[in-house]
């Protein structure tokens, strides 16, 4: 087990980076190679045989997973299902276009085009839905602890913040936004980071200065991207075998890179035990890395369902993965983890 100090460790010797792409071959976490951007990452397919860990409850297929707490929040094509993994009801008709679901400020955010949806955890039945006046097809939404409300689409350039209900600002970035994150800062102004697979590149808003901020190249092909605390941000970069570690209380900086075992794609934050999370499609495999070295350091690998897509490490410190094919919602017990880390195989 880790000490509740890991993340805070790993924040000493953080690397300064500008646009670094770094070659899963010739492993080194100080130095890297430039290699051809490929971008417009996807899952790699999974095998038919599975060894999933804990216990599968039938689902349809499963395109985002996002918590609370130990609340889930579970999407299949045009319907979320809100409660624990073994009890999953109230459930939200949208629509399939709907963009990417997650989780900040305590509430699940969800853009659907023309609104958004603000839904509170314990009370999943009456989801807040705030009507935004943008010229685009929101796909991307998220809250700081602040209240602003941040809003982008996969398919154009504009960052819309809301506040109360009303436009404060908006500005334009590079490239469309495939993903926005929020990042609590303990000792300042959250941030926001956005994600663009194309380009395979992660970038910080200086969003109290109306402008993008700081980007970096996030490997050869970008995957997914996911918060953890103090200010991290894991990456899983599909295309290059690797998960790839940055932090972003003001700026976005690299820290720490290492090769994972399989195809990597879904990836999480594990506060319970100080590790990261990243599923590997092309195996049925979900690996487990400490972060608190210059290194990610493998402390244990599960079985999973096939094409695991989504996964979330929930507070009581289960793992919840969802099958992007119909193959099941996982989830492996606290108990069964703790003794694999303890024990790796």
């Amino acid at each position: 087990m880790y000490s509740s100090s890991g993340a805070k460790k790993f924040l000493v010797g953080i690397i300064a980076a500008s646009s670094l792409v770094i070659t899963a071959c010739s492993y080194n976490p100080n130095e890297g190679n430039e290699t051809e951007v490929q971008g417009n990452a996807t899952p790699a397919s999974s095998p038919q045989d599975t060894d999933p860990a804990g216990n599968v409850e039938e689902y349809g297929e499963i395109s985002d997973i996002a918590h609370v707490g130990d609340t889930i929040a579970v999407r299949s094509d045009d319907t979320i299902t809100f409660g624990a993994p073994d009890s999953l009801g109230n459930p939200l008709k949208i629509s399939p276009s709907c963009g990417d679901l997650n989780s900040s400020a305590g509430f699940f955010f969800i853009g659907c085009g023309d609104k958004v949806y603000k839904i509170d955890p314990n009370n999943p039945s009456d989801p807040r839905v705030i009507p935004v006046d943008v010229d685009f097809a929101v796909t991307a939404a998220t809250e700081l602890s602040s209240g602003e409300l941040f809003l982008a689409s996969n398919e154009t350039k504009d960052i819309v913040i809301y506040k109360d209900g009303e436009v404060i600002d908006d500005f334009t970035v590079e490239e469309p936004s495939d993903q926005l994150l929020a990042v609590p800062n303990q000792d300042g102004v959250d941030n926001v980071i956005r994600i663009n697979r194309e380009v395979t590149t992660i970038q910080n808003l200086d969003w109290e200065n109306s402008r993008e901020g700081g980007r970096l190249r996030a490997g050869i092909g970008l995957g997914q991207g996911t918060v953890g605390e103090d200010g991290t941000i894991l990456v899983s970069d599909t295309l290059g075998g690797r998960l790839m570690v940055y932090t972003s209380e003001d700026v976005v900086r690299q820290h720490q890179f290492g090769p994972v075992d399989g195809s990597p794609w879904g990836v999480v934050w594990d506060e319970k035990r100080q590790i990261a999370w990243v599923t590997t499609t092309d195996n049925n495999l979900v690996h487990g890395f400490n972060i608190s070295t210059g290194v990610p350091e493998l402390v244990t690998t599960l079985g999973t369902v096939a094409d695991a897509q989504s996964i979330q490490a929930l507070d009581n410190g289960d793992l919840v993965l969802g099958s992007a094919t119909g193959a099941g919602l996982q989830v492996i017990p606290a108990a069964d983890i703790d003794d694999s880390v303890e024990n790796p195989k």
